[in-house]
């Protein structure tokens, strides 16, 4: 059990750095900020659009694998190219948790929705015709991924222990919560997005004839 004094030296310690929103900064920026580019009391803020990446069945992968090493082969090659996919398209990769994928795309030359949609297109490609026919090669199960995407607008703040060097930047908005949310809905090989977001990209992807089944939910929705 943790002590009375560690306790007590804590709760001295956020009476120190707790900073009134009043004393809080906050600026807009256009590219997504390294740690040391952003400051304690700071707020940063960005227009982005949040795409998110699993695999289907992951647990059951995990749990039924009979080689912990061959789990780990499997996921050295999704991961590698599925961030190679993010990088294609001018995406950063947010975060990376198990299965999970998070790639980030600015509004800049490109269309940040259009892009980051793009580039679930190019993962189901490269699922198909790069990883899977790996895994086919030591006889695995081919993997089946879901995504979820939306845009807006995020918050950055930075947080942690400073003088230990256990701090990082800690991301806020629906466009994150919303994205891993989507992917939920989406089925085996399909994208789901929010009606915001399908409403910003480009036409090339709201054709009737799109090989993706659209699942376009209002934010309402996920309450």
């Amino acid at each position: 059990m943790v002590g009375q004094g560690f306790v007590d030296q804590r709760y001295k310690r956020v009476k120190e750095y707790d900073t009134p929103v009043s004393q809080m900064t906050e600026r807009p920026v256009t590219k997504l900020p390294a740690v040391e580019n952003v400051k304690y009391k700071e707020v940063v803020t960005i227009n982005v659009a949040m795409l998110f990446c699993d695999i289907k069945g992951y647990t059951k992968l995990v749990t039924e694998a009979s080689d912990p090493k061959t789990v780990a082969r499997i996921m050295t090659i999704y991961v590698t190219e599925m961030a190679a996919a993010i990088r294609e398209h001018g995406g950063t990769i947010l975060s990376i948790r198990g299965d999970g994928l998070i790639g980030t795309f600015v509004d800049g030359d490109r269309n940040a929705s259009t892009e980051a949609v793009r580039c679930a297109v190019t993962m189901n490609t490269i699922l198909d015709y790069v990883v899977n026919k790996q895994l086919k090669s030591f006889k695995q199960e081919s993997l089946v991924c879901h995504w979820g995407a939306d845009s807006g607008r995020i918050k950055i703040t930075r947080a942690g222990l400073y003088r230990e060097n256990m701090n990082d930047l800690v991301y806020i908005g629906d466009a994150i919560n919303h994205a891993s949310k989507f992917s939920v809905l989406a089925q085996g090989n399909q994208i789901a997005i929010s009606e915001k977001m399908h409403n910003r990209i480009d036409n090339e992807f709201k054709k009737s004839d799109s090989p993706w089944e659209w699942t376009p939910e209002r934010d309402t929705v996920l309450g």
